[in-house]
């Protein structure tokens, strides 16, 4: 996680600090730092390497021993181009709704094979899935999941994705840590992007506004959730505006 980040880059860890008391050359210090770990992750050997060329060379490898002990030694799964295919896809869809149907098609396998792989992957830890929030316990079970890399270094190494899926795939990263996390939406595409233990609501932006926070706290009203933040990349002074090296 990031503080386990800053305690390698021998910074002072966040957890240790009086949040509400940073100043704003504190402020900027983490939101650098923060950035680092945006675009390299967390993998120790990734953190620790000192240039650039090292870090996305140890990338590569940790893809590679993923890639030769998780699956080629332990999966039973014949077409492993296939299966590279499909990791590759996802790291694409970052954030979206997981569409079985069309993973199927677009790599002439059945849907069991998709729903095969999906479980290999989720079980070796690559990648993690959320299911939408509802009151309706039996709606959430229905619900299309979306889904999250295990680490933002391996997709700015392997993905096209924007900045604003990175962010999000590192956000989700670091509430999983508090417990239960899902995501509300509804057909008129209206949503919010996590709620955290049926708690506390948030929603992530690259550059947030008052206008952000006044849509969040509409949305998570109309479900009966009080807490509510907004999690920026960029800094803007508002209550309920937060980053994510303060999570």
């Amino acid at each position: 996680n990031f503080n386990e980040f800053l305690r390698a880059k021998n910074e002072l860890p966040i957890d240790s600090l009086k949040k509400k008391s940073l100043s704003k050359f504190q402020l900027t210090k983490y939101h650098d730092l923060f950035d680092e770990y945006l675009q390299f992750g967390g993998f120790p050997e990734v953190v620790l390497a000192e240039t650039i060329l090292e870090k996305e060379a140890n990338l590569k490898d940790i893809f590679s021993a993923y890639w030769s002990l998780e699956i080629e030694r332990l999966s039973d799964f014949r077409k492993g181009a296939k299966l590279r295919d499909f990791i590759f896809l996802l790291m694409e869809r970052v954030g979206s709704k997981i569409d079985i149907n069309k993973f199927s098609r677009e790599l002439g396998v059945t849907r069991k094979t998709i729903m095969d792989y999906l479980a290999f992957l989720q079980d070796t830890y690559l990648i993690s899935t959320i299911s939408p929030y509802s009151t309706n316990r039996d709606v959430e079970i229905r619900g299309a999941k979306k889904l999250y890399f295990a680490d933002t270094g391996l997709l700015n190494q392997f993905s096209r994705l924007d900045r604003g899926s990175i962010f999000e795939n590192c956000i989700f990263n670091l509430l999983r840590q508090q417990g239960e996390v899902r995501y509300w939406q509804q057909k008129d595409g209206q949503e919010i992007d996590f709620i955290v233990n049926r708690k506390i609501a948030y929603e992530v932006k690259l550059q947030a506004t008052e206008q952000d926070v006044k849509t969040l706290a509409r949305r998570a009203n109309k479900i009966g959730i009080k807490k509510y933040k907004v999690i920026s990349r960029k800094q803007f002074d508002h209550p309920k505006i937060t980053y994510g090296f303060l999570l």
